[in-house]
């Protein structure tokens, strides 16, 4: 790891950490998240010391789970890795230049994380008819 990710990594610990705090003061918690599904063409994540980016903007990327971890050591994190054989990662994504998440790509993250979080105890149906 270069002297220049070391200080990034560093500062987003200390960032995190604060946060974590912050939320615990006021009787809430921290909860980071980050997702690693696969769809019926492959993973989404790259794969550790490939290139990324387009337009001379080009970025080798070292494991992104294992750097996420390595990042937020010590705060609640949860990877999601749900299998979606019966969709592409085209069709989760905006653009093949754009490889953020669509509507449909974000609606599946979301729908994993929401059953993460009743599992875990963190999180509870909302209640039906009222308050």
């Amino acid at each position: 790891m270069s002297e220049r990710d070391r200080y990034l990594v560093t500062v987003t610990r200390a960032l995190m950490r604060e946060i974590g705090d912050l939320a615990k003061a006021h009787g809430s918690q921290l909860i980071v998240f980050f997702s690693n599904q696969t769809y019926r063409d492959g993973a989404h994540r790259f794969i550790k010391g490939s290139c990324v980016g387009q337009s001379g903007s080009w970025y080798e990327l070292v494991d992104p789970a294992e750097r996420v971890r390595e990042a937020l050591a010590g705060l609640d994190i949860i990877e999601l890795k749900t299998a979606h054989p019966d969709v592409s990662f085209n069709e989760v994504t905006i653009s093949p230049w754009d490889r953020h998440l669509n509507r449909r790509g974000n609606e599946l993250v979301f729908r994993e994380l929401a059953k993460v979080l009743e599992q875990k105890r963190l999180m509870s149906h909302p209640r039906r008819g009222g308050n």
